[in-house]
């Protein structure tokens, strides 16, 4: 089937697969795609197409090196969340939840924590 592919936007081949919900699924060769509702006609399809393409047409090329760039941001983002997740990120010496006496309590009275 050729569509609109909104990433180099032009019209291209695409593979046309269903997945577990019954949608259809074209897939370009540079691996963007498009879903395509389940139950939809061949009449239906070719509208939601046309409707794609008016809707994305014009858009900014989108380049392999800006493909990179943002491959490149996700890969340090997740690099960081890994360390956070990795580590006692609180402040040393901070007190905020730290156990507080209550005046006048025993010293074996439950402390708020």
């Amino acid at each position: 089937m050729i569509l609109f592919n909104a990433t180099t936007q032009q019209n291209e081949e695409a593979v046309c697969t269903v997945d577990t919900a019954n949608e259809i699924i074209a897939t370009f060769a540079d691996g963007n795609f498009c879903k395509f509702p389940a139950g939809m006609t061949m009449e239906e399809v070719t509208a939601q197409a046309a409707a794609i393409q008016a809707a994305s047409s014009g858009q900014e090329v989108i380049t392999p090196e800006m493909q990179a760039a943002a491959a490149e941001a996700a890969a340090a983002a997740q690099t960081l969340a890994d360390q956070l997740n990795a580590s006692n990120t609180m402040p040393e010496g901070d007190q905020t939840n730290a156990p507080t006496e209550q005046p006048g309590a025993s010293p074996d009275a439950p402390t708020n924590t």
